[in-house]
């Protein structure tokens, strides 16, 4: 099986615009299926680091309207059509972004999507979630293959009516954007919001990204050792450029590489 999770940034709110960190967006590839998700500013270059061949994307989704999860939707569309010579892929955006100029032309298929959709990819799922966000279109993800469900919260502020959608999650995105001092947001998720949701899904790994200059100041790492002492999860806090096989019994090895910040 040939399965990954690359992070190829993981700014959020501020951070990416004061280049504190890319916001060039996650890589799930599910053996020959690659999915580009909220490619933002740095993608291309970010994917080049991380050795990612852009080429190999099937799909692009981009959850909201916010900059940092669509501002290079068209430089990867660009990349992975060999600039529309060679016409493939599927581009899925939430309702807010319908009239944003992408690059439709250059891919198989185009979609707008709304919360509690599904579209099916040959063995991989994706089912697009509900979240609680300033806009209200965005959407969270849901990619269930037949031997693991990843779910991604997108950005979203806690609500406990939102945490039935993640059950039967065996990896758990997150995007805990403010850390444990912050008490609560209407937008993003906290520390506090975090421990919440994984006291109630308890997936096998949990992964937070997404982090504000606030959250980066209070250091990832320590906020990702909070939550899992709270709850008891395996916790990695991402880093930029950040490889995990989903499907490795070792996981926990690879947090040692998270220790410099």
């Amino acid at each position: 099986m040939n399965y990954k999770i690359v992070f190829l940034g993981t700014a959020g709110n501020n951070a990416s615009y004061q280049q504190l960190r890319s916001a060039g967006g996650i890589i799930l590839k599910f053996n020959d299926k690659q999915f580009h998700i909220d490619p933002g500013p740095g993608a291309l270059v970010s994917a080049r680091e991380a050795s990612i061949n852009l080429k190999e994307n099937n799909v692009v989704i981009s959850t909201h309207a916010h900059l940092n999860h669509f501002h290079d939707v068209n430089a990867v569309i660009n990349a992975m059509t060999y600039a529309g010579l060679d016409k493939t892929g599927t581009l899925l955006i939430s309702h807010s972004l319908s009239q944003e100029k992408f690059l439709k032309h250059y891919l198989n298929e185009f979609f707008s999507l709304g919360p509690k959709q599904t579209k099916d990819f040959d063995e991989v799922t994706v089912r697009t979630l509900q979240t609680k966000h300033n806009d209200s279109t965005a959407v969270g993800l849901k990619f269930t293959t037949p031997d693991l469900t990843i779910s991604y919260t997108s950005d979203t502020a806690f609500s406990k009516d939102l945490i039935p959608q993640y059950k039967n999650s065996d990896i758990l995105i997150l995007n805990n954007v403010f850390p444990q001092i912050i008490k609560k947001d209407t937008d993003n998720l906290t520390t506090n919001d975090t421990i919440k949701i994984l006291k109630e899904i308890k997936p096998s790994l949990a992964i937070i990204t997404h982090f504000s200059t606030k959250m980066l100041e209070a250091n990832p790492l320590y906020e990702a050792r909070l939550i899992q002492k709270e709850t008891e999860i395996q916790t990695l806090a991402a880093k930029d450029g950040l490889m995990i096989n989903p499907l490795s019994k070792s996981v926990t090895l690879r947090q040692k590489s998270l220790n410099q910040y």
